[in-house]
C-alpha cells in the first residue's frame, strides 16, 4: 500500500525520503516521457501519495481537493436540519472503532479523542483533564497519558459557551452538569461513529451529557425519499455517511481518529471550507 509515491522533482535517491512511510518515489516527469500506451497505477491511496514542490502543481491539487466539498442540496438540507436540532453551536468528533486496527486500538483512540476534546477544543488544562477523566471513567484509567499531537486548527476562535437549552431542540442523554467548573462540558457533542455499541463511548457520554449521534438529530427530510433514477434503489443508506460528515464538519470544534481517511477529509477539507478557511494539503 505504501510502496511508492509520486514526486514532481528529480532526486538521486541518496537523500532521505520526505515521508519515510513510502519505500521509493517516482518522478512524474518519467511518466510524461513514457511512450507506453497505458500506464496503470496500482493505487493512489494516501493523502501524501503526491509530494509536490512546484507552486503551480500545488495550486492544481488544491483546486481539485476544494472541489471535493459535498454540495448536493439534499445532503445540505438534511445536515442543516440536523445542525439546527443541536442548536447550531456544538462540538464534533469522529470515532472509528469498527474494523481492523481501529477496533484493536479502540480504547486508546477513544481516550485520545476525549483528551483532545477536553484540552485542545475546550482549553481545559491537562491537570484538570486528568482529574475529570478519573471522575467520569467507569474504570481506573492508565497513569500514562495518550500521545497528543500539537493542537490542530479545527477549532473556532470564538468562545465555546454551552448552547442554551432554548436553542437546542433535543433532550440530553444525561442531566446537565450543575457545578460551575463543569459548565463548559454541557455544550452539545455530535459524534460520528461506526461503533455498534454506545458502551464503548461511555467516557464521552459521561463527560458530555448532551452527546448526540446521527440517529438522534436527523429529522424527516427529502433524504428519506431519495432513490436511484437508474434502478429505483433507495439511496438513503448510501448517503447517510455523507450527511454524517457534513454534520460533524459543521461543529465549532472537530476532533478525529488518527489514521482515519474520513477524519482527515473532514479536518483538512470539509471543516475548513465550511468555516471559510483554506484547506490543508498533505504531501
Amino acid at each position: 500500500m505504501y510502496l511508492y509515491r509520486f514526486v514532481d522533482y528529480e532526486d538521486s535517491g541518496s537523500s532521505p525520503l520526505p515521508n519515510p512511510r513510502y519505500l521509493s518515489h517516482f518522478p512524474i516527469s518519467s511518466l510524461l516521457a513514457s511512450d507506453a500506451r497505458l500506464i496503470q497505477l496500482g493505487t493512489l491511496f494516501g493523502s501524501s501519495r503526491l509530494h509536490l514542490r512546484s507552486p503551480a502543481h500545488r495550486a492544481i491539487r488544491k483546486a481539485i481537493r476544494e472541489s471535493m466539498v459535498l454540495s448536493n442540496t439534499v445532503l445540505q438540507s438534511a445536515s442543516s436540519a440536523a445542525g439546527r436540532q443541536l442548536g447550531g453551536s456544538y462540538l464534533g468528533a469522529h470515532i472509528r472503532v469498527g474494523d481492523g486496527p481501529f477496533y484493536t486500538s479502540r480504547a486508546q483512540n477513544i481516550r485520545a479523542i476525549w483528551y483532545k476534546l477536553v484540552t485542545q477544543t475546550l482549553n481545559i488544562s491537562l491537570s484538570k483533564a486528568q482529574h475529570l477523566e478519573r471522575r467520569f471513567s467507569s474504570w481506573q484509567p492508565p497513569a500514562e497519558l495518550p500521545t497528543l499531537p500539537a493542537a490542530h486548527s479545527s477549532r473556532s476562535t470564538d468562545p465555546m459557551d454551552p448552547t442554551p437549552a432554548t436553542r437546542r431542540k433535543l433532550p440530553c442523554r444525561r442531566p446537565a452538569h450543575t457545578a460551575s467548573e463543569l459548565h463548559s462540558l454541557n455544550i452539545p457533542l455530535f459524534v460520528s461513529t461506526d461503533s455498534p455499541a454506545e458502551r464503548h463511548l461511555e467516557l464521552l457520554t459521561r463527560t458530555f451529557p448532551c452527546t448526540f449521534f446521527l440517529g438522534d438529530v436527523l429529522p424527516p427530510s427529502p433524504l428519506d425519499d431519495a432513490v436511484s433514477s437508474h434502478d429505483e434503489v433507495p439511496l438513503k443508506p448510501f448517503l447517510l455517511p455523507m450527511v454524517d460528515a457534513l454534520v460533524v464538519a459543521g461543529a465549532r470544534g472537530f476532533v478525529g481518529t488518527d489514521g482515519s481517511t474520513f477524519s482527515t477529509y473532514v479536518e483538512d477539507v470539509l471543516w475548513r471550507k465550511l468555516h471559510g478557511l483554506d484547506i490543508l494539503q498533505r504531501g
